[in-house]
């Protein structure tokens, strides 16, 4: 019979879904010295050959139609589950632990687009199932549980923030229960933006626009009567301090001039440098510049002295 639209697109997206864990894969450090990374890297590229065999087909028999499908299963469970599973446990590793071949950030984002890639397959599967069952799809009434948002941090108020980046996006899933690609289809989203991946479950929101202060996002899934929310702050990227009158010794120790006589200004350089971003900041120690209160500090030549030390003054982000 001819190949479904539907599938069709289904397939077309876990095609999109494949290359990002391919590439996370290949990106790794340790990936030339690592077998198993290589053999998942080999097996999803097999996968990623089916579906674009499957694809080209215009009338696709059950025969191969399974065969796709018991692909994409092995695939979800176990390649992908243990993948997702070493990623945590590396993410959960000390610093100083010799076993931690890639830091936690990278290990947090690297599963964020396995999981993207296993509610892919699930629908691929789900899809694939109706298809070789003359169509029949169970009845669901899906109810929403929670929402994940892996790359973001959490404030001790709830508020999840991330740092400002022009070309990415924070991605957040809906938990539904079922977790099927048929209660996935029934959720709706309002705030942010669809995700790239066009998977029901998941919604997008770009880090390329500054959150101002107080005015957290907030992004909302629902299905059924049920709802789930989550606030989301876009912070400044804060980079270092520039520092009149003064020379960098490395780490966090500054050489001032020894013939100083006007108050030492320290200069917060973050990214995006709008007046927006720097009200932000949350300084300690020295005195506000009346003139430009929210992105430097003044220090007096006798709090400055003319050794190496470490400035007396402090900047965070002020995510509460």
């Amino acid at each position: 019979m001819p190949q479904s639209t539907e599938l069709s697109q289904v397939i077309k997206t876990t095609l999109a879904a494949l290359d990002p864990v391919i590439g996370d894969l290949q990106s790794r450090p340790d990936y030339v010295k690592n077998e198993k990374l290589r053999r998942d890297a080999a097996s999803l590229t097999d996968l990623k050959q089916i579906l674009m065999n499957y694809q080209s087909l215009s009338a696709p028999t059950t025969d191969q139609t399974q065969a796709m499908r018991d692909a994409a299963l092995k695939t979800h469970n176990p390649l992908l589950t243990g993948l997702f599973n070493d990623n945590t446990a590396l993410s959960q590793m000390g610093q100083l632990n010799t076993s931690r071949t890639i830091p936690p950030s990278q290990a947090q984002a690297n599963n964020v687009n396995i999981k993207k890639l296993q509610d892919a397959l699930q629908v691929l599967i789900a899809q694939t199932q109706s298809t070789t069952s003359n169509g029949t799809k169970p009845d669901v009434a899906a109810k929403i549980l929670s929402l994940e948002v892996a790359e973001a941090t959490r404030a001790p108020s709830g508020l999840f923030y991330q740092t400002y980046n022009e070309s990415l996006s924070l991605s957040i899933r809906a938990v539904t229960d079922p977790d099927s690609a048929a209660a996935w289809g029934q959720v709706t989203w309002t705030g942010g933006e669809a995700d790239a991946s066009g998977i029901a479950n998941w919604r997008s929101v770009p880090l390329k626009n500054i959150t101002p202060v107080g005015q957290p996002l907030t992004i909302t899934a629902s299905a059924n009567g049920t709802s789930q929310s989550v606030k989301i702050a876009i912070v400044p990227d804060l980079l270092n301090f520039d520092v009149s009158g003064a020379m960098a010794n490395g780490g966090e120790n500054w050489s001032f001039q020894s013939d100083i006589q006007e108050p030492v200004v320290v200069r917060a350089v973050i990214k995006p440098d709008t007046p927006e971003a720097y009200k932000w900041l949350k300084w300690t120690g020295g005195k506000v510049d009346p003139k430009n209160p929210d992105d430097r500090r003044l220090i007096s030549p006798a709090e400055a002295g003319n050794s190496d030390k470490n400035l007396p003054v402090e900047v965070d982000i002020n995510v509460q």
